[in-house]
């Protein structure tokens, strides 16, 4: 069963996590937000690069990340994204991730800023174009995740930092 999780994405204990670029340089808020936590250089070189449809940037993370690697998939133009879009998008991450050997990816959902604002139909394709039984799908915001867990609380389950907290306190 697919996890979803708002954890610091430094602290991710998958083998990868994929997000998403567009054509024009733009980026959802899931995407930024990781940029900026990558640091100045995976930002200054994101915002300069171009990926076209499908097409994959493999980054290793900074020293301390439980994750070693991010891959960064070209989601074409934002005015055109969508589920067809990122129907190839997965099918090419699918060999990407074959081709790695991967095990225990992690996605990123995209959110505000995205092209694309059901992330309920977003997390179904990620989930059924991508041949793992079990994964997580991250968004910094829990409030995109509680969305999306009370749109589909049979298909996921959740394991929140912001709620581990509350706990500690």
């Amino acid at each position: 069963m697919w996890r979803l999780t708002d954890y610091p994405v430094e602290r991710i204990e998958a083998d990868i996590v994929v997000t998403g670029l567009y054509t024009k340089k733009e980026m959802d808020e899931s995407s930024l937000y990781l940029a900026k936590r990558m640091g100045s250089f995976a930002l200054g070189w994101l915002q300069a690069g171009r990926l076209e449809i499908g097409e994959g940037l493999l980054m290793t993370t900074p020293h301390g990340w439980r994750t070693p690697w991010i891959l960064w998939l070209g989601l074409g133009d934002s005015s055109s994204f969508s589920l067809e879009t990122l129907s190839v998008v997965l099918g090419k991450c699918s060999e990407i991730l074959e081709g790695l050997k991967v095990e225990m990816p992690c996605f990123t959902l995209l959110g505000e800023g995205s092209a694309y604002d059901d992330v309920a139909k977003l997390a179904n394709e990620i989930v059924a174009k991508i041949p793992y039984k079990s994964g997580e799908l991250f968004h910094h915001r829990r409030e995109v995740l509680y969305r999306l867990f009370a749109r589909l609380p049979g298909r996921f389950y959740y394991r929140l930092w912001s709620e581990e907290g509350r706990k500690r306190a």
